[in-house]
């Protein structure tokens, strides 16, 4: 190709992989770790608990098809899709910490909504089903936003 070996640049030396973090590196932050612990127990057992016992609970509730059901928590699925990509955006605006809060609050008033108002109707719908779909757009949500401190 007309240039010289001698001129050509020599490839960068290959970096050596960061060695592994012992497990008990987790526990130099207890109070992070225990935080991130329990917060991540309590959004997975909401999300597990509506996810799984929600159709079921309305069902009997409403006497309802099953086909129906599947058909609302679709929507259920959507709004906490949805709410990924929301809270992976409003930490821009409002910061994590606020965020957080946001999602928390929102998250805790609508499900006690549903469970509170499940016999209820609001403009022809469940409002259970009403109440666990916005629900689900903070509890999902949340889990977009949810990290320790030290990664931010």
């Amino acid at each position: 190709m007309g240039v010289s070996a001698d001129t050509l640049p020599l490839p960068a030396r290959k970096r050596e992989a960061p060695r592994p973090a012992p497990l008990s590196a987790l526990l130099s932050n207890p109070r992070a770790f225990w935080l991130i612990v329990l917060t991540w127990l309590g959004m997975s057992a909401t999300t597990y608990g509506y996810q799984l016992w929600g159709p079921t609970i309305l069902a009997m509730t409403l006497n309802i098809p099953v086909k129906d059901v599947a058909i609302y928590f679709t929507a259920v699925g959507v709004a906490g899709f949805a709410g990924r990509f929301l809270f992976s955006a409003l930490p821009l605006w409002l910061g994590r910490r606020h965020s957080g809060e946001v999602m928390g609050w929102g998250a805790a008033i609508f499900i006690l909504a549903a469970g509170l108002l499940h016999r209820d109707m609001i403009s022809g719908f469940s409002a259970f089903i009403v109440f666990l779909t916005a629900a689900a757009i903070f509890v999902n949500g949340g889990f977009a936003n949810m990290r320790s401190e030290e990664n931010t």
